[in-house]
């Protein structure tokens, strides 16, 4: 059973009934636990509470009681809890352009997947922009690159996705667009 890690110290919180399913089968009447040791799960004792905060960082073994309801006959099995990682962020520099395209309107278009390997900073992710934290966290209303800035500067959020885990974490940057130089003529 895989999460992924909200505060990157190797703890977070399990549903462990999204198992259930999964270890009862088609079996009916079937009455299903969680332990934290053999024993345990062997004796029917120290059930686990659901949601379950693992206590061992990163990767922890529980156990599965599965006992007939009618019979009292159990079988058991181990369930790895696993948390994962969040992809590493890192302070991203703003992307400046010159206000080149009509002059003086503070608009331009950004190629935002030019910031894709500075975000990704060597890991395996994928990148998304978005105008919105809310946007980046829940990975909707992405934006099209290049991209036209609404104000100057303009703070655009990122959301990268481990390819690995799935697990997501979000970030932002600038776009900023610089005036051009004036030139003076001399009399």
């Amino acid at each position: 059973l895989e999460v992924c890690d909200d505060d990157n110290d190797g703890f977070s919180s399990f549903t462990l009934s999204l198992k259930d399913l999964e270890a009862v089968g088609v079996q009916l009447g079937m009455v299903v636990t969680y332990h934290e040791t053999q024993s345990d799960a062997d004796n029917g004792i120290n059930v686990l509470p659901i949601p379950y905060n693992n206590i061992v960082p990163n990767v922890q073994t529980v156990y599965i009681r599965v006992e007939s309801g009618t019979t009292g006959c159990y079988d058991t099995v181990e369930l790895t809890l696993l948390v994962n990682p969040l992809p590493d962020t890192i302070a991203i520099t703003p992307y400046e352009l010159c206000d080149d395209n009509n002059a003086g309107d503070e608009i331009e278009m950004f190629d935002l997947t030019t910031k894709d390997a500075e975000i990704a900073d060597g890991q395996s992710v994928t990148v998304s922009y978005y105008e919105t934290l809310a946007d980046a966290q829940g990975l909707v209303n992405s934006l099209a690159s290049p991209y036209s800035n609404t104000s100057n500067p303009q703070t655009i959020f990122y959301a990268s996705v481990s390819t690995t885990t799935g697990c997501i974490a979000t970030g932002s940057f600038e776009l900023v667009v610089n005036q051009l130089p004036m030139f003076v003529v001399p009399n």
